[in-house]
Formats: structure tokens, sequence, C-alpha cells
């Protein structure tokens, strides 16, 4: 028998994005719990998939979010997992057709369960396409946010400058494997289990040479847009994510959001146990050791939406 939480067999859901794209959405009702106390939409980093929030052989985030009492809907990103066609297929996005896909998630949720709150808890790339996407709607059903190991590569954000230099030269090399290959070979190169797109990477490269977050067109400026969310917001981060969102510079993105929260495993000022974690970037929600957080996390979705005492 293992000794974490079972998921249970999951419903696969197909939608299409309105330029056609066939988005996959895994569906993981709590068994024997009616009524379900929200739905999370539960969304993965760049060159990941959904593995990496649901899977049966290990525990897993979105495991604990059905044990307690939450249906989750765990998205394929656009060009990841069964959300294809891959880069090497000829699959081509950028971040703006991320954010764009939130919104079909969000109404995904909304019609399987419409009395119950809606929530968006995303890693890396999901958290920003989620608050990119949050930021634009003046009416939205979303009633929580959680943003884990969340950081946009700006220099406005990076306090410290080797490490600003540090991220320029992580960039570069696939910056330039990108552009002669047509797109990122993250799975060739060991460094994901997903390739990412050409248009997708050189936006995310375009945000640190302009020393900005917005669309592609520029029209939409992500990050003066974070003003306007105004559900609660919990920004979880790592004191052993030593790079890609590292918390000083990550709680420099956040910080224009009205009710935000911060957690830091690792500081001495986190809850409990949770001062003693570390994890790194993927560990956030790879690592079983990071469990005592997510539920954590999953106690503070139900605090959020006024769920706390059912079950």
């Amino acid at each position: 028998m293992s000794d974490f939480e079972a998921l249970p067999t999951p419903i696969l859901h197909s939608i299409s994005a309105e330029d056609g794209w066939l988005l996959r959405v895994w569906d993981f009702t709590p068994a024997h719990r009616r009524p379900t106390v929200g739905v999370v939409v539960v969304g993965h980093a760049m060159m990941a998939d959904s593995r990496t929030m649901c899977r049966p052989d290990r525990p897993t985030i979105a495991a604990v979010l059905v044990a307690a009492g939450f249906r989750v809907l765990v998205p394929d990103l656009r060009g990841h997992g069964e959300s294809g066609p891959t880069p090497r297929q000829g699959g081509d996005w950028d971040l703006d057709a991320l954010v764009r896909d939130v919104g079909h998630y969000v109404d995904l949720a909304a019609a399987l369960e419409p009395e119950q709150p809606v929530a968006l808890l995303g890693h890396s790339v999901f958290a920003y396409a989620a608050l990119g996407w949050l930021g634009q709607q003046s009416q939205s059903t979303v009633r929580a946010i959680v943003a884990m190991s969340c950081s946009v590569w700006n220099k406005r954000f990076e306090p410290s400058r080797w490490r600003w230099w540090l991220k320029r030269l992580v960039i570069w090399p696939l910056v330039l494997i990108c552009e002669l290959v047509g797109y990122v070979p993250a799975r060739r190169l060991r460094i994901g289990s997903a390739d990412e797109a050409r248009s997708f990477w050189r936006q995310f490269h375009g945000f640190m040479r302009r020393d900005r977050w917005d669309s592609q067109d520029g029209t939409v400026d992500y990050f003066a847009n974070l003003e306007h969310i105004h559900a609660p917001m919990l920004h979880v981060m790592s004191e052993g994510d030593l790079l890609y969102a590292r918390p000083a510079a990550a709680v420099r993105l956040s910080a224009g959001i009205r009710q935000r929260e911060l957690l830091v495993l690792g500081r001495d000022d986190a809850p409990g146990e949770l001062a003693r974690l570390r994890p790194n970037h993927m560990g956030m929600v790879t690592d079983p050791k990071t469990k005592l957080a997510w539920h954590w996390v999953a106690g503070w979705l139900r605090r959020s939406l006024g769920t706390a005492g059912l079950l």
C-alpha cells in the first residue's frame, strides 16, 4: 500500500481554443465527497507537462488537493503532453496563447461545478500565465490564486547584478539553439520533459531584452495589470530556488497585487516545519519532502474560498 494519497481515476476533457488548438485537461473528483469544496485548476511549468502535478506513483500536489475535497483540473498546456502538436511536430505558440487558454480552463471549471468557487494554482509559467489572464478580467469567477515558484526574468525585478548576468548567460545558449533547431529541444538537452516553441522562447527572451512583461504586440502590459487583481493571492517561494524564482526577485513581481500573502519555504518566518524546507525550482512540486507545504497550500485555499469548515 502506498504511503501517500492516491489519485482517483481521471476524466480527460478536450477543449477547443479560439484558434482551434485542442487543449486536454485531466479531471480528478474526490471519491465519495459530495459536494466538493471548490474547483482548482492546477497548471505546470515550462519544459514540463501535467505529470509534474499529477501522477499515480508518487506524492503530488493534485492528490493532496483532491484529498482536501477539491475537484482538480490539470491541463497539459498547449504543445505539452496530450495537448499537442509538440514543437517537434510543428507546434508553435507564444505566452499570449497560454494566457488566453487560462480563460478556457476557468470556463470548464465553472461549467463542471457551477455552484462551487474556482481557484487557480500555477507552478512557474502557468502561475504567471494565470496572473496575466486574471489581471485583464474586470469580472471573474476566480476566487483565489496560488503562484508557486513564479517569477519573470526582468532586470527590474532582479536586485543582484551578478545573478542578472548569470541569467543572461543561461538563456543565451538556448536562444541560439532555438534559432538553429527551430525550437528548444529540452528533451534532447535533458533539461526538461517537454520541448518549447520558438515563438514562446523568443517572447521569453524579449522580456529580458526589453525589461518588460507584456504581450507580443505590446498592447497588454501584464505587469501593470497585476494591480487590477482583487482575488486573494498566495505567492509561494523557496530559499532553495537559487536562480529561476529566487525570493528576492520574485517578491518584486507580485508586489502590486492588493491581497497578496507570501510564503517563503526555508525562511525563519515560515510556519512550523516549513521553515526547514528548501526545495529547488522543480522540487517545489516534485519533491515528496515538500508535501507538508502542499497541505498548507490546500488549507490556505480552503480558508480563502470560505470552505474551511466543510467536509
